[in-house]
């Protein structure tokens, strides 16, 4: 399964509409935001779905992971929050002022970092910062975490931003957009 990239696919067909085709979902059921972080995930883990104030969120790895924030926007305020109901640990946030990431960091509690370099040590790291801002924050975070996953949801970024940098990373492509 490629990655759904585009808000409608060739043919005309939403990604939502792909995206509930492929996973063979029910149409009353509104997929937002789709984690993949590799095709061995997609095939060898359950995926759990979770009603949150009325949306769906799908996300594939079931078992409690510690997150590590570095970005404070929009998305970052709504899917951080999304994580910690679904039972992920949110251990730190981190983004480029420090009021907003205290805004989140309260919402989900947990610390607020002062430099990327300072965000607790996490199973999975999701970096939801600007398209120019990804690489370098990447080239900052990546070396100091070797086994971590690293999650990014730049839109016009490929996961290749990650390769050299990371052992294990994917991209969090929403379907629905945040700003």
């Amino acid at each position: 399964m490629g990655q759904v990239r585009c808000r409608c696919q060739d043919d005309g067909t939403p990604a939502a509409e792909f995206v509930r085709r492929i996973l063979n979902l029910p149409g009353n059921i509104e997929p937002l935001a789709i984690v993949a972080v590799g095709i061995s995930c997609m095939t060898s883990s359950p995926m759990r779905m979770m009603a949150c104030r009325g949306r769906t969120y799908i996300l594939i790895n079931i078992e409690a992971m510690k997150i590590g924030m570095i970005g404070a926007g929009n998305l970052a305020t709504h899917l951080a929050p999304a994580l910690r109901m679904a039972g992920h640990d949110v251990v730190g946030v981190f983004s480029r002022t420090h009021a907003s990431a205290a805004a989140l960091a309260d919402k989900v509690g947990a610390p607020v970092a002062r430099n990327v370099e300072d965000l607790a040590e996490a199973d999975a790291y999701v970096m939801s910062v600007s398209d120019d801002a990804l690489k370098p924050l990447a080239q900052r975070l990546c070396p100091l975490h070797g086994n971590a996953l690293f999650i990014h949801t730049a839109g016009s970024v490929p996961l290749a931003v990650f390769e050299g940098l990371a052992v294990r990373y994917g991209v969090l492509y929403p379907m629905q957009t945040f700003s």
